[in-house]
């Protein structure tokens, strides 16, 4: 988010959260995991098209621009609050797992 924070492209493994972020020719190249050539393939190509670069830059701008810590806590808290209102079923131990204490206890 950083580096389309300041409008530059970006070529990042297809891991983790990126495809969330990273739109694959839009703002940014994603390669597979590990494929170290491939990452240098992305790179080379970006510098190789200057003005392709700058495009996938400004709309990467623009994607990072609707995220902030704020948005993010909001976010989580929405989860939260939904994850209160689910009603969880009761799990009660099995009868015969109960061991009651002796009479003369």
């Amino acid at each position: 988010l950083e580096a389309m924070a300041s409008g530059l492209p970006v070529a990042a493994f297809r891991a983790t959260c990126l495809p969330e972020i990273i739109r694959n020719g839009s703002n940014g190249l994603l390669v597979p995991p590990g494929d170290v050539e491939a990452l240098g393939s992305a790179l080379c190509a970006m510098i190789a098209d200057p003005d392709w670069s700058r495009q996938m830059g400004a709309e990467g701008k623009r994607i990072a621009a609707g995220y902030s810590c704020e948005r993010s806590v909001s976010e989580y808290e929405k989860v939260y609050h939904r994850l209160q209102l689910v009603p969880r079923p009761v799990v009660r131990p099995k009868a015969s797992l109960i061991k009651r204490p002796p009479a003369n206890w």
